[in-house]
């Protein structure tokens, strides 16, 4: 924390401050992916989406707090200091609108308070609760920003609700999950020493050091080694609510050297393998493109949306940094000629990587 000016130094010591600081470098992106059929435009981009074609941007600066006697309230994890009456600005955000329109910083009633003893860790983050992105992409790369201060942790708190997909991402770091405190909607504590950090990963921005901390937790180099296999892979989307392609299993019948995937059924290790192996990538737009950081450079990429004003960039973004070839589509996902167009993208994108 910044001392004002004359402060003595014989003070009574505090647990408040910033325990760690790194500035972020730049990004650089590609503007805009591949399209078949130029459906996605620089134009496109900039007048149906809240995202710019741009190219040069800049990384969050990280940082890990320290708050003695630190409150949390909610899935958010939403930080205050009693003795200020003042929330944290930096422990939490919402989507679109301003935090200070949150029901937590305006109630009169709040959530009975339980006291966590020793130094708590916050890694609460808004999505992670059931969002795949956002738990891996945004979460997981504060274990490696405060591995550091992790052997001194008595609590961790994460997005509830505990689930095995969650369990199994968090074993495989070598988290103690005998530490971790599932955080839930009505959630309320107050902590001795409460560390939390910043957005590290500002939206849609996966940097170099976010796909860094993620290979070096994953040992994602180590788990690859060895000749790729070259297989061709389609991530499928059954069962889930949103983005669920109707004719896929029809599609794939024409195109039987593409392997159907759920990502949700493989261990960790496997989808290591499975995405380090690969030569190309076939998905809706969603979750499971998040693994595409494990791919080899020169990797094909697919990306199909419904409709392209829908866009987001984050996947692409992954793949410039890593290497990979990336392109999108737009198909109908529940209409014959929407398949019909998926099948023709398939002819040209399934010919060898270059």
């Amino acid at each position: 924390m910044k001392r004002k000016a004359g402060e003595p130094i014989g003070v009574k010591e505090t647990l408040t401050d910033i325990l760690i600081a790194e500035k972020g470098e730049l990004l650089f992106y590609q503007p805009i992916p591949e399209s078949y059929r130029d459906v996605l435009t620089g134009e496109t981009v900039k007048q149906a989406t809240k995202y710019y074609p741009g190219i040069i941007y800049k990384e969050e600066d990280r940082k890990l707090y320290s708050l003695a006697s630190g409150y949390l309230i909610g899935l958010l994890g939403l930080v205050y200091d009693k003795t200020k009456r003042s929330f944290i600005d930096e422990s939490a955000k919402l989507w679109t609108s301003d935090l200070a329109t949150s029901e937590f910083v305006c109630q009169y009633h709040q959530p009975p308070v339980k006291h966590l003893p020793g130094v708590t860790l916050s890694c609460l983050t808004i999505g992670s609760d059931g969002g795949f992105y956002h738990f891996f992409h945004e979460v997981l790369p504060k274990f490696f920003f405060c591995q550091s201060v992790l052997p001194y942790t008595d609590h961790i708190l994460i997005n509830g609700p505990p689930v095995d997909w969650k369990e199994k991402w968090l074993r495989h770091i070598g988290l103690d999950l005998d530490k971790v405190i599932w955080i839930a909607y009505n959630s309320h504590y107050v902590c001795d020493q409460l560390l939390f950090t910043n957005r590290l990963i500002k939206d849609q921005h996966i940097s170099n050091w976010s796909l860094n901390a993620l290979k070096t937790l994953l040992r994602i180099n180590e788990t690859a080694a060895g000749q790729s296999s070259g297989d061709m892979i389609w991530i499928s989307r059954k069962n889930v609510f949103a983005r669920m392609i109707a004719w896929e299993d029809e599609v794939l019948r024409q195109f039987p050297a593409v392997k159907k995937v759920d990502v949700r059924d493989l261990s960790v290790t496997e989808t290591i393998v499975l995405f380090s192996n690969a030569s190309h990538v076939i998905s809706a737009h969603g979750a499971g493109l998040s693994n595409i950081l494990m791919c080899r450079p020169g990797t094909k990429i697919l990306e199909l949306f419904p409709d392209i004003k829908g866009y987001q960039p984050c996947y692409f973004r992954i793949s410039t940094l890593c290497g990979l070839q990336h392109f999108v589509a737009e198909a109908d996902f529940y209409t014959e000629a929407g398949m019909q167009d998926c099948l023709s993208f398939l002819e040209d994108f399934l010919q060898p990587a270059d």
